[in-house]
C-alpha cells in the first residue's frame, strides 16, 4: 500500500514554505485564495506541479516546480504542463481558396 505525498513530513514543511513565501492567489488565473476554505472549495488553496508528477517523477519535491493553484485549475489542469494547453484539432481547419473568387 503506497503512502499519499501529501501525509509525509517533508510535503508537509515544503507547503507551509510555498504558503509563506508565496502571495495567496492563484498562479494560474489571480484568483485569491482562502486557507480557511474547504477542500473541493472554488477558492481552497491546492499545491500544484508545474510539470505533472506522471512525467516528471524527479520534481515531486521540487519546489521549483510548484505553484499556488485554486481548486478549479488545478482540477482542468489535470497532467498537462500547463493549464491553457488545449488538445490538437481532430480535424484540419477549412481553407478557403480566395483566387477563386477573382
Amino acid at each position: 500500500m503506497s503512502t499519499s505525498r501529501t501525509g509525509t513530513a517533508q510535503w508537509k514543511r515544503l507547503r507551509t514554505r510555498l504558503l509563506r513565501a508565496r502571495d495567496h492567489t492563484c498562479h494560474w488565473c489571480g484568483r485569491a485564495l482562502r486557507q480557511t476554505a474547504a477542500r473541493g472549495e472554488v477558492d481552497a488553496i491546492e499545491i500544484d506541479h508545474v510539470l505533472p508528477v506522471a512525467t516528471h517523477p524527479q520534481l515531486e519535491f521540487d519546489e521549483s516546480n510548484l505553484v499556488l493553484a485554486c481548486y478549479g485549475c488545478n482540477r482542468s489542469k489535470g497532467k498537462r504542463s500547463t493549464v491553457r494547453e488545449q488538445p490538437r484539432p481532430t480535424t484540419e481547419p477549412r481553407r478557403y481558396e480566395t483566387w477563386r473568387t477573382w
